[in-house]
């Protein structure tokens, strides 16, 4: 859909002023933790409705610990037919620091951060999602990369955000 042109004078519907100038968004409320396991499960909070045919300017907060070793993996749940688009800066661990940050993931992708231990580390996603006719969820999934018996945790005040651009 594209951008709506108003005029001089219209007044905005609370579906217009909804639609196309307040962000979709969500700060996830409590830290969750995964132990001992590999297997992609549904964040509990940073998942978000979205419109069939839309585009949107998509950006995600992660704060994450993780377990040198034991690590973190995520990707991304979508409606049938879309595809997210997004660059994801973050941990790749040793000396490697951010030389993957010009990569191009989509929603089929799983990608994985370091770990260190104690100090709360962070992914900064930025990118673009495109719907086709399905609504649904946008919705994070992670794990750890490796099992560990000490845990992988979300933390709260991670957060996701959709601006709705076409």
């Amino acid at each position: 859909m594209a951008v709506p042109t108003w005029t001089v004078g219209q007044v905005l519907t609370a579906s217009d002023v909804d639609t196309w100038f307040v962000p979709l968004a969500v700060v996830k409320p409590t830290s969750e933790s995964v132990t001992s396991s590999t297997t992609l499960q549904n964040d509990d909070h940073l998942v978000l409705a979205v419109a069939a045919n839309a585009s949107y300017e998509f950006s995600c907060q992660l704060f994450y610990i993780a377990a040198a070793g034991g690590d973190i993996k995520w990707t991304w749940s979508v409606p049938a037919g879309s595809a997210i688009t997004y660059q994801a800066l973050h941990n790749e661990g040793g000396g490697v620091g951010l030389s993957n940050a010009c990569l191009a993931y989509g929603d089929t992708d799983v990608i994985t951060a370091a770990g260190g231990g104690s100090p709360v580390e962070c992914v900064r996603m930025t990118g673009t999602l495109n719907t086709s006719s399905t609504t649904g969820n946008v919705q994070l999934r992670w794990a750890q990369n490796a099992s560990s018996g000490t845990a992988t945790q979300v933390r709260g005040n991670s957060s996701l955000i959709l601006r709705r651009i076409a």
